[in-house]
C-alpha cells in the first residue's frame, strides 16, 4: 500500500515523478494512473512479483498546462491503493 502526506503540491510547469513502494504477498498487476478532471492522461502497468521485502515502481508524466491533477496506483481490479492530488501552475 502507498500513504500519501495528504499535502496538495504546486509545481511550476514540466516533469513530474512518483514512486511507490511494492510489498506484494502475491504476484500482482499494479497501475500509475494519471489523471485531470476524472480524465485519463496516461496509465502505465506493471507486472509485480511476490515480493516482502519490497522494491520500488516509477513514472513520469510531463506537464505543459495549468491544472489540478491527481495521480493514482491502482490494483489488477482498478482499486484505488493510493493517490496524490497536485497542482500545475
Amino acid at each position: 500500500m502507498i500513504t500519501s502526506d495528504g499535502n496538495d503540491y504546486e509545481f511550476d510547469k514540466g516533469n513530474v515523478y512518483t514512486w511507490a513502494r511494492v510489498r506484494a504477498p502475491k504476484s500482482e498487476s499494479l497501475a500509475f494512473v494519471w489523471q485531470e478532471n476524472d480524465s485519463t492522461l496516461q496509465s502505465k502497468k506493471y507486472s509485480v512479483l511476490k515480493n516482502i521485502n519490497g522494491y520500488r515502481i516509477y513514472d513520469q508524466l510531463r506537464f505543459i498546462k495549468e491544472g489540478r491533477y491527481e495521480v493514482q496506483l491502482n490494483n489488477s481490479k482498478n482499486k484505488i491503493i493510493g493517490s496524490q492530488s497536485f497542482t500545475m501552475e
